[in-house]
This record gives C-alpha cells, sequence and structure tokens, in this order.
C-alpha cells in the first residue's frame, strides 16, 4: 500500500487514534494482572505481524541494508522495547489506582512532552506554529480536566504513575521517528513488541500470582487489545512518526479522548459534560492548525 498523498496518511492516522482510543475501555473491562496482561499484548502484536516481518526482513538482506538479521534487528530494539513495556505496565496500574478524570488528564498531556523527546532522540525542534497548535488542544484538554482532575493524596501514588507513563509514550513514539528513518518499519516494530513483551513477562514471572491461567473471556479481551489499540493503533502511529512532524501526530493523538467519550456515551449511556464540546473544538483547532504546516516525508507503506 502506497501513501504518496495526504489523502491515505490522515485516515490511516485517525482510524489509529480511534482503535487506540479503545484499550482504556478493554484494559479496565479486564482483571488480568498488569505485567501478563502487558506480556500478552506485546506478545501477541509481535506474534501476528511475524509474517510482515520476516518479508521485510527478506528484502533488506537482498537489498544488502542493514539490519539485516534477526539478531542485528533486536539490538536496536531493546531501549525503546523496554520503554514500551514499562508505558504499558504503567498504563494499566496508573488507570487503576486514579480517578477516570485524573488518568484521562495525565495521559493526555503527551503533546507537552513529545517536543522534548522529539529534540533529544530525533533532533527535531517544534515550529512556532506547532507550538501554538499544542497550546491550543492542552488548553482543550486542561478545560475538560479543570472539573474532573481531583488534588487527594489518595490519588497520588496513580497520578504519578500515570504521569511516568504518559512521558514514557512520548519517548517510544520518538525512538520510533529514529529508527524508521532508513526506511524500516516491521523489523523495528516487530523486535519492539517482542522485547517489551519478553520484559512483561519476566516481570510477571516475579510477580507471585500474575501467571495464573486466564479465563476466556480475559483471552477475549486480550486478544481484542492485541489486535486493536496495538497491532493497528501503535503501528500507524510508530509510522506516522515517520512520514509526519512528531507534535503533528502528537495533536492528533489527542482525539483519543474525543473517541473515549463517545465511545462511552454509546456503550455505557454517559453523556458528555458540556465542557466536552468546547473542548473538541480546541483539540480540532489544534490538529488543523498543525496539519497546516506540517511537513511530510514520502515514503511508501510497507
Amino acid at each position: 500500500m502506497r501513501a504518496k498523498s495526504g489523502i491515505f496518511v490522515w485516515p490511516l492516522l485517525l482510524a489509529a487514534v480511534m482503535l487506540a482510543s479503545t484499550s482504556v475501555i478493554l484494559i479496565k473491562a479486564s482483571d488480568m494482572p498488569p505485567f501478563l496482561l502487558a506480556s500478552a499484548r506485546l506478545l501477541g502484536a509481535a506474534a501476528f505481524l511475524s509474517p510482515f516481518y520476516f518479508r521485510e526482513l527478506a528484502e533488506r538482506r537482498r537489498n544488502g541494508l542493514d539490519p539485516s538479521g534477526i539478531r542485528a534487528s533486536l539490538k536496536p530494539a531493546i531501549v525503546p522495547g523496554a520503554v514500551i513495556a514499562v508505558h504499558f505496565i504503567s498504563w494499566i496500574i496508573g488507570a487503576r489506582l486514579t480517578s477516570a478524570g485524573n488518568s484521562t488528564l495525565i495521559v493526555n498531556m503527551n503533546p507537552v512532552a513529545m517536543p522534548f523527546a522529539a529534540f533529544f532522540l530525533s533532533a527535531v525542534r517544534p515550529t512556532r506554529r506547532e507550538l501554538l497548535a499544542t497550546a491550543l488542544a492542552t488548553g482543550g484538554v486542561l478545560l475538560m480536566g479543570a472539573g474532573d482532575f481531583s488534588f487527594s493524596k489518595d490519588y497520588f501514588a496513580g497520578d504519578a504513575v500515570c504521569f511516568a507513563s504518559m512521558l514514557c509514550f512520548a519517548a517510544y513514539l520518538a525512538f520510533g521517528r529514529r529508527a524508521g528513518s532508513d526506511g524500516r518499519l516491521w523489523t523495528y516494530l516487530v523486535p519492539l513488541y517482542a522485547v517489551g513483551g519478553a520484559i512483561s513477562l519476566a516481570a510477571a514471572a516475579l510477580t507471585p500470582g500474575a501467571l495464573a491461567a486466564p479465563d476466556a473471556r480475559e483471552i477475549l479481551l486480550a486478544a481484542g487489545l492485541v489486535l486493536g489499540p496495538t497491532v493497528v493503533g501503535h503501528s500507524v502511529l510508530n509510522w506516522a512518526m515517520t512520514v509526519l512532524r512528531p507534535q503533528t501526530v502528537s495533536i492528533v493523538n489527542l482525539f483519543q479522548f474525543v473517541f473515549a467519550v463517545i465511545m462511552a456515551y454509546f456503550l455505557y449511556g454517559e453523556i458528555p459534560s458540556p465542557r466536552f464540546y468546547p473542548t473538541t473544538a480546541l483539540i480540532l483547532a489544534g490538529a488543523l492548525l498543525s496539519i497546516m504546516k506540517g511537513k511530510r516525508i514520502r515514503r511508501r507503506f510497507p
């Protein structure tokens, strides 16, 4: 599939954001221990995408490109694999320790951290237009969270864990942009998911009771996390980081919040507060402002 014009990029990115937004619902519905759930999600994604990995690996070998072997492709995935493992585990733990309002607000602060992660890991400086777009979109999230955020000592641990998870998310996406600069996608993502899954599984093995066999319901919820938010959601987000400006991807990703509210309305009958509408308008304005000047690097989707 080729993405030679912007008409392919934006539908793919929005679909990825929508699917990624379902992770909160699936995680909250699951009772699987955090380490085991994170490992199932990552290892399942690695297994599902392995045919794409071996196809791209063979192509790189024929073209004499590095990394051209399994061992060579694993090495650059070790650090970002550890980062994504920490992100998935901490997000599951944090979401269960604090209120929904707190966790949603904190995890959506990603555009604030992305400029620093992109600069230090990929030497990408945000433009003035991107900073203004970030202020608009982040202002929308703050507006929505203003009435829901609770400064409570009971939630402090959960808030801190969610903040660490947000920082890891920004860093892991920035790693993806740097790794994809030489045309790789699956030979980076599949080792990344495999390394992150192995680390999560090792942590589960060290946790008493974490390796208890899940029932059919838990397996279905984990499968949903693998196929939607991870295989499609995170994979497309990583690809988008290589064809769009990092801050643009980060701002568009804020629509996870909008999609989550819409799903909650249809699934649980939760009526959004009046602040939801100006929040959505500010996020949309920020995204459009960023997109207007977002420079795209032309390359194909493997």
